[in-house]
């Protein structure tokens, strides 16, 4: 269920930047190619055929996921919405000016919550350093589409994460893919 709501990501994007940013138009072609991934992505998701009996999976899908989730979609498409209307900056300006400002409220946050940030081992200190890595990553190949291509175009290719996703589970975590 999370899956389908992070697929409309992109359709969301795509509204609001043609409300927020008046000189981008969504094309007829555009609407049937993004209906056309998110079908395909339920079918590459399949939440209700799933076999999965994993124990952190939870089966009853609670409200408040669902607002996260909700909240999740909307920031990212408001994200890229704002990206593009600030394409004229320097795009590693804007990608450091993003990091520090993530930084910096992930520390207010962990300041609120009384969080002890050397209570956990080395190892857990690594994997979380290795998913930070990679999701600045992640962060700057998207500020980078964003700016240099068109909204709606580069939308679509965000759903080539769901079997790039399924691909590099299956060749790094043994996962199994139908």
């Amino acid at each position: 269920v999370i899956g389908i709501c992070v697929s409309f990501v992109p359709l969301i994007t795509i509204y609001l930047s043609s409300v927020i940013i008046k000189n981008i138009k969504i094309t007829e072609k555009e609407t049937i190619v993004l209906v056309i991934c998110i079908v395909c992505s339920i079918l590459i998701i399949n939440p209700f055929g799933s076999s999965n009996t994993n124990e952190h999976t939870s089966d009853n899908f609670t409200f408040i996921s669902f607002l996260y989730c909700l909240l999740f979609v909307l920031t990212f498409g408001l994200r890229n919405v704002y990206q593009k209307k600030i394409y004229g900056l320097d795009v590693y300006y804007s990608i450091v000016i993003m990091g520090i400002f993530v930084i910096g409220f992930c520390l207010f946050i962990n300041i609120f919550v009384r969080e002890d940030l050397l209570s956990n081992g080395f190892k857990e200190l690594f994997s979380v350093l290795i998913v930070s890595v990679t999701d600045y990553l992640s962060l700057s190949a998207n500020v980078l589409s964003v700016n240099i291509g068109e909204v709606a175009l580069v939308q679509q290719f965000f759903y080539l994460n769901l079997p790039f996703t399924c691909i590099i589970s299956m060749l790094l975590l043994g996962e199994s893919i139908s």
